[in-house]
């Protein structure tokens, strides 16, 4: 313990004598996680917003004028006998013409030059969580649709399939984003604990002549640079909460009013502490491929 309390101060007496040189490299460490972080952040909240979504999943059978007065209870019953349907109600052309009016109260002047109710009779039904997936929608849509008097049956379909192309999109981009973050912080650390190895190459070179070992001289290199990459996801994590805690209200109000869908959530403390862990793993390993690569010279001279 005592011998690696000495390594941390050789770090931090390092990090102190080059401060610029640090701070710049920290900062641009924090944009690169800031980016892993902000896309993370984004992923997390598509999933959320997608599982709020499907939990209110709602099929429409709308139907015809000419249908047979016994298809609404027809319809009910059908419906109602299957698991994964949790509530059938049955709007009639009135009720649709009342809820349109309430829940539209300025396009209210739209139906002043129309002489008939527009709004055909239907039969909404709530899909359970977790079984609105695209095969049961479309499959009980289709039998809904081949059902004489039924005029047409909706379930927001564009939607459903966007966000599940979303969702597949960014899935593939959390890795390939992961990948390139981590190259760019080992790129990163690997020149800036280059250049403080060429800063201080008369200090390792004194060290290598009085019989060094390898791993001594390694050692604070490493613990330096994994200080800078944890204090550069730190602070990425940082910026990122302070963004997302300011417009986080402003995007939860256009969500509501275009998905109807609320609880905007920020990533939860696992993977705060992967990102972070990530950046010491990330700043060590660099720094630890620089010493590396300088000794493998230092050899070959």
């Amino acid at each position: 313990m005592a011998g690696l309390s000495y390594f941390i101060r050789r770090a931090v007496s390092s990090l102190r004598r080059y401060a610029s040189t640090s701070v710049m490299t920290i900062m641009v460490l924090a944009v690169v996680f800031g980016i892993l972080l902000s896309f993370l952040l984004l992923a997390a909240n598509v999933n959320h917003l997608a599982a709020n979504w499907s939990n209110g999943v709602r099929i429409y059978a709308f139907i015809a004028d000419n249908a047979t007065p016994d298809l609404p209870q027809q319809l009910t019953e059908q419906l109602r006998a299957r698991s994964e349907i949790t509530d059938v109600v049955y709007i009639s052309a009135e009720a649709a013409l009342s809820r349109f009016q309430s829940e539209f109260p300025e396009e209210t002047d739209i139906l002043v030059s129309l002489q008939s109710n527009p709004f055909p009779a239907s039969i909404e039904a709530t899909v359970k969580g977790g079984h609105a997936d695209k095969a049961f929608l479309e499959k009980v849509s289709s039998e809904l649709s081949k059902i004489e008097g039924v005029e047409e049956v909706v379930y927001g379909r564009e939607l459903f399939e966007k966000l599940s192309v979303l969702r597949s999109l960014l899935f593939w981009g959390q890795i390939i984003v992961g990948l390139a973050i981590t190259l760019a912080c080992l790129f990163l650390m690997y020149s800036t604990i280059r250049y403080s190895i060429m800063l201080r190459r008369n200090e390792v070179g004194i060290l290598e002549l009085v019989g060094a070992t390898p791993d001594f001289i390694r050692k604070p290199f490493v613990i330096e640079g994994v200080i800078k990459g944890f204090a550069g996801a730190l602070l990425a994590a940082f910026a990122v909460a302070v963004l997302f805690r300011l417009g986080s209200s402003a995007i939860e109000d256009e969500l509501f009013s275009t998905f109807g869908v609320r609880g905007l959530q920020f990533l939860d403390f696992s993977t705060i502490m992967l990102v972070l862990l990530s950046g010491a793993v990330t700043g060590g390993t660099g720094s630890l491929l620089a010493i590396v690569r300088h000794e493998s010279k230092t050899v070959e001279q």
